[in-house]
């Protein structure tokens, strides 16, 4: 039976399950690999291919719905029939990321410059000895025909938390007034960011992680008060206050601008009260000779 090759423009997926008699091409596998359910697209597909990726679309929306439904249950839990009881102290810690859950480090998110062109790698492992290790090589060499202009950074980042249908779900470090990080370095300068709700993508809380090389472990405090804001890598002249009751994520990253290997061993990243708050970038900071 021949099919005649027919083209329609579909706002969405799901609406080509009504069609009978278009034809898949690899345009169209290249259109559907791209996503475009919320684009206009013109694609060309068979009834079979457009069941199968119908299929595997729901398949993620429930996946995503169940997932909502959830935290949803979880916030009604907590916030209505359980409410926060403000007569009694906070605890004086709270576990960001224990890293000797393995579970917990494949949820972390990484990635570099190679996204954008450059030529860094990074990955996360976890290690047998109870810790996330992040490694790669980082390069600022920007490659001849690309349209960046300048390259150089590898990145760690905490997951997002799951929203529920009370709205966008947040992190809320507004009892604690800095972080600690237990970490074993490799003498390099990296940044600590946090991401927090109501600014520009771009736009990050930044503040210096100071390791030293060697086998030991170190705790790095940082109060909040170091952090600066930033928008793409640099400091703004004019500073905003950090919501901490609206933090989206926390990460890491190693731009330096020093070409070559690198490793942060990571065991876990807590929100602290430090009982003296001293300022990181004077105490840590290298000693001028």
């Amino acid at each position: 039976m021949s099919l005649s090759r027919t083209m329609y423009k579909c706002a969405s997926i799901r609406q080509f399950s009504r069609f009978s008699h278009a034809v898949y091409t690899p345009a169209a596998a290249r259109a559907t690999a791209g996503g475009c359910t919320t684009s206009l697209a013109t694609i060309y597909c068979s009834p079979r291919t457009v069941s199968i990726v119908s299929l595997k679309m729901q398949r993620r929306s429930m996946s995503r719905l169940a997932a909502i439904m959830e935290q949803t249950k979880k916030h009604f839990k907590n916030k209505v029939l359980n409410p926060v009881d403000l007569s009694k102290p906070p605890p004086s810690i709270e576990t960001i990321a224990d890293f000797s859950n393995e579970d917990v480090v494949k949820q972390w998110k990484h990635e570099s410059d190679a996204r954008i062109g450059g030529e860094s790698t990074a990955s996360v492992t976890y290690e047998a000895g109870g810790h996330l290790s992040f490694e790669g090589n980082l390069s600022t060499a920007v490659p001849a025909g690309a349209r960046i202009k300048q390259s150089g950074y590898c990145l760690l980042r905490s997951p997002s938390l799951v929203p529920s249908f009370f709205g966008e779900a947040f992190h809320d470090f507004s009892a604690y007034n800095g972080l600690e990080l237990e970490v074993r370095g490799d003498g390099r300068v990296y940044i600590c960011n946090i991401h927090t709700d109501g600014l520009q993508q771009e736009d990050l809380f930044q503040s210096a992680i100071y390791t030293r090389g060697g086998p030991l472990w170190q705790k790095v405090r940082i109060p909040f008060c170091d952090f600066l804001l930033t928008s793409l890598g640099y400091v703004q002249n004019e500073q905003a206050h950090m919501d901490l009751t609206a933090v989206k994520t926390v990460g890491i990253l190693l731009a330096d601008e020093v070409d070559g290997p690198f490793r942060l061993d990571i065991r876990s990243i807590k929100a602290v009260n430090l009982n003296d708050v001293v300022s990181t970038m004077e105490a840590d900071a290298p000693k001028s000779r």
